[in-house]
This record gives C-alpha cells, structure tokens and sequence, in this order.
C-alpha cells in the first residue's frame, strides 16, 4: 500500500474481497507484512486527524484578499470529475442556509457582471425548476380569456398557460423561454406586453425586444404579434381580418 489514505469505496472492498477468496487459505503473514500493514494504518489515522485539525484551526479565520486571490488563481482552469461533482452535490442536497449567509452571497454577487452566456445558462436551470415543480412563469389572466376565444374561431389548439386546465406554458428550453402563446399549427407565437415591458417613455425594454430575437431565431418561419395587455382585443380583430 502506498503512503497516503487511500479511502476504497464499498464496491471497491466487495470486489477485493471476492478476489481474495481461497487465494491466502491457511496461509499467514509474516511479522514484516504485519508492521508495514499496521505503519500504514496509522498514517492513514494520523492524515486525517491532521485534516480535522487543520479544518477546526481555519474555522473563522478571515484570508487577506491576497490570500483570496492567490486560491483563486491556483484554481483557475482546474475541473472536476463527474464523481466529485456528484458527490459535492449530495453533500449540499437539503442543506439550509442561514439568512445571513444567503445575505452574505448576495452582496458578494452584487455588480459582478455576468457574461451573455452566464445569463443563459441561469435562465435555462430558472426555467427548469419553474417546469419541474409546475410553479409556471408570471402570465396575464386576462389573456387566458382571448387565447381560448382564439382558438374556438381557429378551430385550434395552442399552447399557454390555462388554470382551468392545468395546462402549462410550453418551455423552449434551449433558452429557457416561455412565451406566452405558440402554436405550432398555424405556426404562430403570441406576446401580451403590460406596462412593466416599457420604459418611462413607452418603448419596448431591450431585454424584451432580445427576447423576441432570441425565439424567432428559433422559429425563423413562425409570425410574431405582440399586443399590448389593454389592447388584447385586437387579437380577435387579427383572427377576423385573417379570415377575411
């Protein structure tokens, strides 16, 4: 064994000691084995009391951000297993933290800013949990009423967000996007903007209008109607003049 714990797990020890069986019958270890078995049991020992006490002699210290730094940049570049991150994520699963420590990760955050990328890898793993608990995005009630009138003229079934029917919005999860209404018979995406999609001078909000970007990209042969909440009747003039 080499000098150093080395920690097998439970499959690993099941598949020695299969391997094992009838090799070392009746046969015994000499007085030699025995000492360098029993020296590298304690080293083993003596590692991981240094750990603990290593841990326990760091706990409340504060690092200079020299020290900080000096940790960031040594891990910068460094990946993890499959294994290791599995594991680190069992350790966290049902973990509370304590409001100030949330508090403390907030302000941490604060005015970093975040790549393009970054933002849609959150958005995606948002909308993912939105979807896995059934929660759904924010939706204006109003325009449940409409999208079902809608669908009675068009002899259709679209997809948005219907308390009634427990029917959810459908998630584009390549970018983590709910839109309002989309039905892929007609070929058509529906948005309801209220006030909080413009600015104080009545303009769309850019992250809006990247919005709509992103999902016509997707759906290049898709129409995109946008109504504004107050005027969502003129959705039903648009199914009248189409029919027109």
């Amino acid at each position: 064994m080499a000098n150093g714990a080395y920690i097998r797990t439970e499959e690993h020890k099941q598949k020695m000691s299969k391997a094992l069986i009838g090799k070392n019958k009746g046969k015994k270890r000499t007085e030699e084995q025995n000492k360098r078995n029993s020296e590298a049991q304690k080293i083993a020992q003596n590692k991981l009391e240094v750990k603990q006490k290593i841990s326990e002699a760091n706990k409340g210290k504060k690092r200079t951000k020299e020290q900080r730094k000096n940790i960031s940049d040594s891990l910068i570049g460094r990946k993890l297993s499959k294994e290791c991150c599995e594991k680190l994520s069992k350790a966290h699963q049902g973990k509370k933290l304590s409001i100030e420590h949330r508090k403390n990760m907030s302000k941490a955050s604060k005015g970093k800013p975040k790549s393009d990328k970054h933002k849609q890898n959150m958005r995606i793993k948002a909308a993912e949990r939105v979807e896995k608990f059934g929660t759904g995005p924010n939706f204006t009630p109003e325009a449940v009423v409409y999208f079902r009138q809608f669908d009675l003229l068009n002899n259709t079934n679209g997809i948005y967000k219907d308390p009634e029917t427990n029917q959810r919005e459908f998630l584009i999860k390549s970018i983590g996007r709910f839109p309002d209404y989309i039905n892929f018979e007609l070929k058509l995406i529906i948005e309801i903007d209220d006030s909080g999609h413009f600015d104080i001078y009545g303009n769309q909000k850019i992250k809006h209008i990247l919005r709509q970007d992103e999902i016509q990209e997707l759906y290049p042969d898709f129409k995109f109607l946008r109504f504004k909440k107050e005027e969502m009747h003129k959705l039903l003039e648009y199914c009248n003049n189409k029919s027109t």
